[in-house]
């Protein structure tokens, strides 16, 4: 059974996102239709937060980091919740949180888990962790991995998204894998 540690949240999946003011939805560079929020998680005081094309599945390059049919961003000054533009899909939020596994993780239906904040990604096909873009870090570090779960987000045929940053700078990074 999974017991979330409510004192410990962590984020949200879905609804609506914490942002500053003056924030700008994305938009795909590939269709110019806006994203649907998808995850904001707080990470060191910043709030991470993903957006992915879901305008034409599969038309858009949204799987890849840097392809522009999806956005990762990091907020530090968050103080409004946005509003999701008209006609943009937008999930039903949940609140996530640090837990723990009782028992046998077999046990646990999967619907009840989301995926995992920290340690190593467990990837579906070869390692893809992207270098930023911004500076001379290198490789991303691992932040979370999200499963399709109640939402059945669009990850392809039951994909597992996984959310980067940068320890130097404010760069971000969201991809999938099927």
């Amino acid at each position: 059974m999974l017991v979330p540690d409510a004192a410990h949240p962590v984020g949200q999946l879905g609804g609506n996102p914490l942002v500053p003011n003056g924030f700008q939805w994305p938009t795909c560079v590939s269709c110019d239709g806006r994203m649907t929020h998808l995850a904001q998680l707080s990470v060191d005081g910043r709030l991470l937060t993903a957006f992915q094309c879901e305008n034409d599945p599969g038309m858009c390059e949204d799987w890849e980091p840097f392809a522009g049919g999806n956005a990762a961003v990091v907020f530090t000054d968050a103080t409004v919740r946005a509003t999701t533009p008209d006609g943009v899909l937008s999930y039903l939020p949940i609140l996530v949180g640090v837990g723990r596994l009782d028992g046998d993780y077999s046990s646990v239906d999967d619907e009840d888990i989301f995926g995992q904040f920290g340690g190593d990604p467990s990837w579906i096909q070869d390692d893809e962790t992207p270098d930023c873009p911004n500076c001379p870090a290198g490789p991303m570090r691992f932040v979370a991995q999200l499963d399709p779960g109640p939402h059945q987000f669009n990850f392809g045929d039951y994909g597992r998204a996984y959310l980067f940053d940068c320890s130097l700078c404010s760069a971000a990074a969201w991809l999938w894998q099927s």
